[in-house]
């Protein structure tokens, strides 16, 4: 194995590690919730959380992507507080308009026509977002893996406990689960911002007029291409949570849901412990196509292998959940696995695509992954010339469409990385 790759192993191993007990926390309180609300909760949110995931692309126009590629610290400075200016902005807006549809009663889907006090809770999960997504990009940028690792933990603790609270005080399950996941990244943020010197030294300076300018020009791809483009991949992502409450009963839709967000899990461990590893990497590599491409063995390696263990798993244990409110949990897990695998492959890949400067590129791999994601989207809402797709159907379909998402991604890549001109990054 090269030495890149073994650094990376290195690395990858001690961040896994830390974030691997704080989503082993967020999968066992989830699994509690679960066994006192039953699974309808879990359509709804499902639905809701796809919908703040979409806007969240939005909400800072896509500049704090550009921090953990920017080299000076007032470039930084810059770079982050336009991304928060910006969020503020869009979230005093999304409150705005759901005061708006609140006061005028205006309909709801069915998925959350009974929360629809969702409305209000989605302004304040895209402002903590954005905050947070900022002083997480600054601890990438200065190399403080550790801190990452401490803010999932505390993540999922704040999360579990405040969930569990307002459930005991009496408040609806989804409402619960919405409200603990804006408390669970505030308090991750608020780790952050605590306890690393250099992210509270970059934020508190105060760029001036001309340096905002001037950054948001040299870095208008971000707004151009990145956000245009994320946004359409992201909502091809959200596809399935959408999809289903729609397509299912809210048993049925709500066990599958809890499938994806348990299978989630593993993933977000791998990729958030890959996605900054792989950034800093190849932002400091001077040989960028050869650092991709052994990146792209170990991502293959360890995906593929940890989830075809998980669903193994999972078929040895589906006969202790026969007959119960969550068989179909289970049994979901093998159906998902190309999925989740596909998607740990390509979520550091995309990552990466602003530091190549290859937003352009990039388009047509989104158009791609968007137009079959849609063509299965259409396939479930026709019902296949009239007979209800069975969900495996659906969840295999999903999958295939993600393992040549990253195909796109990897291929695009190493050919932009061959080609690399001494300016980028």
């Amino acid at each position: 194995m090269p030495g890149r790759s073994r650094v990376l192993l290195r690395q990858f191993a001690g961040l896994a590690g830390s974030l691997l007990i704080s989503r082993v926390v967020a999968g066992a309180s989830l699994i509690g919730f679960a066994a006192l609300t039953g699974p309808e909760p879990f359509a709804p949110f499902g639905a809701y959380l796809a919908a703040v995931t979409i806007m969240s692309v939005v909400v800072s126009g896509r500049y704090e992507q550009a921090i953990m590629f920017i080299k000076g610290d007032r470039d930084a400075t810059a770079v982050s507080w336009l991304a928060l200016g910006i969020a503020l902005a869009v979230t005093g807006a999304t409150t705005i308009v759901a005061v708006v549809w609140l006061l005028f009663a205006l309909p709801l889907p069915a998925a959350l026509a009974d929360s629809w006090l969702l409305l209000l809770t989605a302004p304040a999960s895209l402002a903590v977002r954005a905050i947070s997504q900022v002083a997480l990009n600054l601890a990438t940028r200065d190399g403080n893996f550790s801190v990452l690792g401490s803010a999932n933990l505390v993540q999922a603790l704040v999360q579990a406990c405040v969930q569990f609270a307002l459930l005991w005080a009496g408040l609806t399950p989804v409402l619960c689960l919405a409200a603990a996941e804006v408390a669970g990244m505030l308090a991750a943020g608020a780790l952050v911002l605590s306890t690393s010197p250099s992210v509270r030294s970059i934020l508190a300076a105060r760029p001036t007029v001309v340096e905002l300018r001037a950054i948001s020009i040299h870095w208008r791809m971000m707004p151009c291409w990145n956000m245009p483009t994320s946004l359409l991949s992201v909502a091809a992502l959200s596809a399935p949570a959408l999809l289903l409450p729609f397509l299912y009963p809210a048993g049925i839709a709500g066990q599958l849901l809890l499938g994806i967000r348990l299978m989630e899990m593993p993933t977000n461990v791998f990729a958030s412990a890959v996605t900054p590893l792989l950034q800093k990497q190849v932002a400091g590599s001077t040989d960028k196509g050869r650092a991709i491409w052994s990146a792209l063995n170990l991502l293959g390696a360890l995906s593929f292998a940890g989830f075809a263990l998980a669903a193994a798993v999972a078929l040895a244990g589906a006969g202790l959940f026969e007959g119960t409110r969550w068989a179909v949990a289970i049994a979901a897990v093998p159906w998902l696995t190309p999925y989740f695998a596909g998607l740990a492959m390509s979520g550091p890949l995309v990552a990466l695509v602003p530091g190549l400067r290859a937003e352009q590129q990039a388009v047509w791999c989104h158009a791609a992954f968007l137009a079959m994601t849609l063509a299965v989207v259409a396939a479930a809402v026709s019902g296949l010339a009239g007979a209800g797709m069975a969900w495996q159907t659906l969840l295999a379909a999903f999958g295939a469409t993600m393992l040549v998402r990253a195909a796109l991604f990897a291929f695009m890549l190493v050919t932009r990385a061959k080609h690399d001109d001494p300016e980028i990054a």
